[in-house]
């Protein structure tokens, strides 16, 4: 059995557990794994409550879908930030139920190209989850959405927000 199949069959095992961990920049293989699996779960009757450990930057339209599939996720989902919760990173935290980070994790969001074919988001789309699952006021995400650029926040700022839930010493 080769590295990559072992390191495959231990995060299905941590899956299964309810642990999932998400690191890095998500590439299209990488992410095509979590999206299936939790597409996977999402279709079980089982309501495993799932912990998300985000410190990652992911590209959007992979996040986008797994944001879907985590929101039908049958058992309470909590996403915890260790460092950084980036663009679709972001985006994944956000689909969770209850959102923590550590003291010093840094967010960022931006609003996105608009390309012929976006399967599922447009800006307006992104705003309308993000103004959702957050407190801030709607205007605050359109503005940031409409500047093009990185929105950069800390842990704290994001708790003023709604963003997350509570901040980690």
């Amino acid at each position: 059995m080769d590295l990559e199949m072992l390191q495959a069959q231990i995060w299905l095992r941590e899956a299964d557990a309810g642990r999932i961990d998400i690191e890095g920049i998500l590439k299209d293989d990488e992410a095509w794994v979590y999206r299936n699996y939790l597409r996977y779960a999402a279709r079980s009757e089982v309501d495993t409550p799932y912990t998300f450990y985000i410190d990652c930057d992911g590209t959007d339209d992979n996040c986008w879908e797994m944001a879907r599939y985590i929101k039908q996720l049958k058992g309470r989902t909590v996403a915890v930030i260790d460092d950084e919760a980036i663009s679709g990173g972001l985006i994944i935290a956000l689909a969770c139920d209850h959102r923590i980070a550590v003291s010093g994790a840094k967010f960022a969001w931006h609003g996105s190209p608009k390309k012929p074919g976006n399967d599922w988001r447009s800006d307006e789309d992104r705003v309308d989850f993000i103004t959702e699952r957050t407190t801030a006021p709607r205007e605050l995400w359109e503005e940031k959405a409409e500047s093009g650029k990185a929105y950069w926040f800390k842990a704290e700022e994001a708790l003023e927000w709604g963003v997350i839930h509570e901040v980690k010493k």
